[in-house]
Order: C-alpha cells, then sequence, then structure tokens
C-alpha cells in the first residue's frame, strides 16, 4: 500500500511538471508571437515609409528624354568627291550645325584627313566642281563651322598643279604685219611661286635701241598678269619680266614694236 501510495505520488508529480513544462511552453510560444507580430509590424512601417520616398523621389525626378534616331536627329551623308586623290577620309556627316566622323552623330568633329594626288596641291572641298561654289573644308582639313546643309550632298575637291610651267617669247613686231621672235625662256617652278627673268639684248642688235623698238605689252594665256622693267644699259638692254604668283601653265609674249624707221 505504500508503494502504491508512492508510485501514485510519483506519477502525481510527473504530471505536474508536464503540466508545468506545457504552460511554460505555451507562454514562451505566446511571447515570441507577439515579439514576431511587434517586428512584423515594424517592417512594414519601414517598408511604408520607404515606398513612401521613393514615390515622392520618383515624382520630383525629370523624366529621362528618349534619345532620338538617326531620322529625328536628321544625320546627312557628306561624300568626298577627291577628283582622282588617294588617301583621307571618304565619307563625314552632318547633323543640326555639327560635323560627325560616324552615321549614329555620336563622334563630333571639327577636321578630317587630306587626300593626296601625285604633283597636285590639294586646296580643300567645295560645293561644286573645279572650286565652284562655297569652300566647305579648307587646304588642311578644316570644317568650317558656319557651314549649314539641308540635304545629303557630295562635296568636290580642288586641286592646283604641284608645279608650273611658265613660257615667255621676246616678239619684235614691226608694222603690225611681220613678227620675229628675239629670244625665248622657259622654266618650271614651284606652284604661287614668284617669277622673274631678265632678257639682254646685246647693243649690236636693231632691238637695244629703246627708241626704234619699245615696248608694247607683256601677255600670259592672253592676260596682262605681270609687270616689265626696261632699261637701256652702257652696252645693252635689259627686259625683265615679272610675276607675283603663277599658279598655272603660262605661255607668254614679250612684245616690242618699232616705232622709228629700220629694218628687222
Amino acid at each position: 500500500m505504500r508503494l502504491n501510495n508512492k508510485g501514485f505520488a510519483i506519477t502525481v508529480v510527473l504530471y505536474g511538471l508536464l503540466i508545468l513544462f506545457v504552460a511554460l511552453t505555451s507562454s514562451y510560444l505566446l511571447v515570441l508571437s507577439a515579439r514576431k507580430n511587434r517586428i512584423d509590424n515594424l517592417v512594414s512601417d519601414i517598408e511604408k515609409e520607404y515606398n513612401k520616398d521613393t514615390i515622392n523621389s520618383d515624382e520630383n525626378s525629370p523624366v529621362p528624354t528618349p534619345q532620338p534616331d538617326n531620322d529625328e536627329k536628321n544625320v546627312l551623308t557628306i561624300t568626298l568627291n577627291k577628283d582622282g586623290g588617294e588617301g583621307g577620309d571618304n565619307i563625314i556627316y552632318y547633323s543640326n550645325g555639327n560635323w560627325y566622323s560616324d552615321s549614329n552623330a555620336t563622334n563630333r568633329i571639327e577636321n578630317i584627313q587630306t587626300p593626296q594626288k601625285s604633283e597636285s596641291i590639294f586646296d580643300g572641298f567645295y560645293e561644286g566642281k573645279n572650286g565652284e561654289g562655297t569652300k566647305i573644308i579648307d587646304e588642311h582639313g578644316n570644317i568650317d563651322s558656319s557651314v549649314s546643309l539641308s540635304e545629303s550632298k557630295e562635296i568636290y575637291a580642288k586641286w592646283s598643279m604641284g608645279n608650273v610651267t611658265i613660257t615667255i617669247d621676246l616678239i619684235g613686231k614691226k608694222d603690225g604685219t611681220r613678227d620675229k621672235t628675239i629670244d625665248s625662256y622657259s622654266e618650271t617652278i614651284q606652284n604661287g611661286s614668284y617669277f622673274t627673268h631678265t632678257f639682254t639684248i646685246l647693243s649690236d642688235s636693231i632691238y637695244s635701241n629703246k627708241k626704234a623698238y619699245q615696248f608694247s605689252n607683256f601677255l600670259c594665256n592672253g592676260h596682262n598678269i605681270g609687270n616689265i622693267t626696261d632699261n637701256i644699259k652702257s652696252f645693252n638692254r635689259e627686259i625683265t619680266a615679272t610675276i607675283n604668283s603663277v599658279t598655272e601653265n603660262l605661255n607668254c609674249k614679250l612684245t616690242l614694236i618699232y616705232v622709228e624707221s629700220g629694218t628687222m
């Protein structure tokens, strides 16, 4: 009987401990649940505040401007006609007052690589052939920023000769009927160079007498483009022809005309 009472007491104690354990566990779980709810509420409040700030920030931020495509940019293609030249750029692009090396109009340029041509000097690219119209690109490859274009087009290289040749015939003229070539001179010089040459007429020539044969004209390719100095020396006559800048091949005639009686 004592054993039964003792066992019963132990059982009661164990059940009591079990109930206490269950109660403590339930209480702990309730505490955890409450804490979780507080944490969830706190997180929710933070999210609401963050979303509110983000919305306000988006409302105050400028709307990105969409980038225009090539059609909207109105990118014009400019083809460089080199007229027999080699090297340098072939195509450049123009859009809204600026020049570009690419068709997307992203890489702005102010100059180009110029072409080359044997025995010729590059003078630039023009709107028209042979230097006609506006000069768009100069001889150094610099683009004229003041030029405005409205359509794609081809522009043309202008070339001048690297070397030019000038030939002068000294002519004696009498009575408007007979011409006699007294002397001739020819020289090849660099394009754009200054030219001068002196003809010397010896004193034993009838043309040495300035009174009988006076200077009449100096014409090159039919135009008066040079200057003449005519001097009588002690033993001869010196006639000097000068041209400030020779930019093309020239065939010239320096004419002395008979003004007194005599024979040629």
